[in-house]
């Protein structure tokens, strides 16, 4: 990962597993995930591009995660690493940033199919929740090496990011949005890589005034349920819920307003980005338990370098490291690496 500067980005070696948990990693990656050329301009982008054979060989001293098929479920702890532009990085980029994850002891990443950094272009599903046919096989091939790798996903989506039509003061119509849920969960739904897909990114967010519309990225509790509704007439093996972050309210309050009419299936909190962070998730994730029982925690975004709550010179490395040793002992099922965002154009 580079800053804006050039700098490379890396938190080398990172290891967070204690070695005890099982191992489902091979040695390289099956021939035919090799480096794709892109697109000609004139090509059909409903074809997709060639798979010229090749290896990518994986470090012999991978740190060991849980089978692909055991990550969050309950009983394991997967350490997750964010990797929010994947839509706008060339394939050899994407190949090799993969390996290198998997090789520093982390097991998921996490990816946006709408992120618009560093350009609108990075985008994997379009405002009317369309798949984009290159950009979607280009996930399609970071999936597949992920599953040879022992590496799964989570794909975020955010309301703000799609069209909606406002019928009344409170009211708007999101068949964008629900139309994105519905594409991507038919497509990769059943993928073994798939192992999470958060419907909305920090859902509680409710922007100026606080009128709660989907431009503000809000999700009220009744438009959850109609992205649920879509989840759950959809065979998948993935598990389906949306983030909160500390609004207001606070967490847990927020999880227990979006929840009003339906749950998730996952809780993926953003827990407040205050200096003692890293120890407090934890005992934070201890308190939403015990708000919202029988629902699995897994620590999505705890902070991140680069965000406006952040220090000026950036949240230590130990600090995530105590995020990781708070959350495993919390029972929590995993807990992300957050890597500054990219830039936007």
């Amino acid at each position: 990962m580079k800053a804006a500067d050039g700098r490379e980005l890396w938190a080398w070696p990172f290891t967070v597993t204690d070695g005890s948990a099982a191992q489902d990693v091979r040695a390289t990656v099956p021939s035919g995930l090799a480096a794709v050329e892109p697109p000609a301009p004139d090509a059909d982008p409903a074809t997709p591009p060639p798979r010229p054979g090749g290896d990518i060989p994986l470090p012999a001293h991978a740190p060991p995660v849980p089978l692909l098929a055991k990550q969050f479920t309950r009983g394991t702890f997967t350490a997750a690493f964010s990797y929010y532009g994947l839509g706008g990085a060339p394939l050899d980029r994407i190949e090799r940033d993969l390996t290198r994850i998997r090789a520093a002891g982390f097991g998921n990443v996490r990816v946006w199919v709408d992120w618009e950094r560093p350009s609108p272009a990075s985008r994997i599903v379009d405002r009317k929740g369309h798949l984009i046919a290159a950009q979607a096989e280009k996930l399609e091939h970071a999936l597949e090496l992920g599953a040879a790798l022992g590496l799964s996903f989570d794909l975020t989506l955010e309301t703000a990011h799609y069209d909606a039509v406002k019928k009344s003061a409170e009211a708007y119509d999101i068949a964008a949005h629900k139309n994105a849920v519905r594409n991507v969960l038919t497509r990769w739904g059943q993928h073994p890589a798939l192992r999470i897909v958060d419907v909305d990114n920090e859902a509680e967010v409710r922007g100026a005034g606080g009128h709660g519309s989907p431009d503000t990225g809000h999700t009220s509790p009744g438009r959850f349920a109609e992205l649920m509704i879509v989840a759950r007439g959809i065979a998948r093996t993935c598990l389906v819920g949306a983030s909160c972050s500390a609004s207001i309210e606070g967490l847990p309050k927020d999880y227990q307003l979006l929840f009003r009419d339906t749950k998730g299936e996952i809780l993926l909190p953003h827990f407040p980005r205050v200096r003692g962070w890293g120890a407090a998730e934890g005992p934070n994730a201890k308190t939403l338990a015990a708000a919202i029982p029988g629902i699995p925690i897994y620590h999505q975004e705890p902070a991140r370098n680069g965000h406006s709550t952040s220090p000026s010179e950036g949240w230590p490395l130990d600090e995530f490291e105590a995020s990781f040793r708070s959350s495993k002992a919390a029972g929590s099922l995993g807990c992300c690496f957050p890597t500054p965002a990219p830039p936007s154009t």
